[in-house]
């Protein structure tokens, strides 16, 4: 999308609109992805290990704990980084400017 932005490579207007659709479709699906980071939290109580925890709840919990950080990591930087500097260019090609 850059290098069509800057004129090096042809890229049509209606494949711009399509990966507009996506990324909506993409922000969409992220309200769920925090939905089940919360029930995930909930479950594991903010990832405390119960009093006679397992073996694999032991290796499991602290891996849960890693994965949402780097989720939210993930989500913060689709939602104000790539996705918004994506849609501005696809608007612009949609629009012919």
């Amino acid at each position: 999308m850059e290098a069509n932005k800057e004129g090096g490579i042809p890229f049509a207007a209606p494949h711009f609109d399509a990966v507009r659709q996506s990324i909506i479709t993409l922000l969409r699906d992220q309200e769920n992805e925090g939905i089940w980071l919360k029930q995930i939290r909930d479950i594991t109580n903010n990832f405390s290990l119960p009093t006679q925890a397992t073996h694999w709840e032991r290796v499991l919990f602290p891996q849960l704990g890693a994965f949402e950080k780097d989720m939210k990591k993930h989500l913060h930087l689709e939602n104000n980084i790539l996705f918004p500097k994506a849609l501005a260019v696809a608007e612009k090609v949609v629009a012919g400017i």
